[in-house]
């Protein structure tokens, strides 16, 4: 997790200039790339963030023109947490990534990413993940997608969808009955 300092943003000091996350994330993005050694290139182009490769291709590409932000008290301290949920894509595979912002002293934020996997997943070895959609009373809800089989390829998959409800712990998400 970084720290990261509104002063650093480019934004005016203003209290009526609203925050941007999507910026917040972007920020913290660039400065875990840049200790990559792969990495040749790291650029904003309408929006989304674009990470070159020394080697030229792309690595990774967040759309950020897609993105979206929710909005809850999570830990029950009376204060919104916000979470960024971000497209990447790498090669020809695309997912979410899920970045909580914490409020944490006057300008400040602290930036974690949610691990996508469940840490308690139902019983079945062929995999799921959850899509966060909402945040209320404290929990995640969204949709859990099962894989109930696993196929030759992935076009032969089954999936079935629930909606259910998570918590964080440790920035790991968590079902909850």
């Amino acid at each position: 997790a970084h720290k990261i300092n509104k002063n650093n943003l480019g934004s005016s000091q203003g209290n009526n200039r609203e925050i941007n996350y999507f910026d917040i994330v972007k920020k913290d993005l660039k400065k875990t790339w840049m200790v990559n050694e792969g990495v040749g290139k790291i650029y904003e182009k309408k929006g989304d963030l674009l990470i070159e490769g020394r080697e030229g291709g792309y690595l990774s590409t967040y759309s950020f023109s897609n993105a979206k932000i929710l909005m809850g008290d999570l830990n029950k301290d009376g204060k919104d947490e916000h979470i960024v949920i971000v497209k990447e894509r790498g090669g020809n595979v695309e997912w979410n990534d899920n970045f909580i912002i914490c409020n944490k002293a006057a300008g400040e934020f602290d930036v974690k990413q949610i691990m996508g996997e469940v840490v308690n997943p139902p019983n079945n070895g062929d995999g799921c993940y959850f899509e966060i959609e909402n945040i209320k009373n404290g929990f995640l809800y969204g949709t859990l997608h099962i894989c109930t089989k696993q196929g030759q390829t992935k076009y032969d998959e089954i999936w079935e969808e629930i909606q259910t409800k998570c918590k964080l712990e440790k920035n790991k998400l968590q079902l909850v009955n």
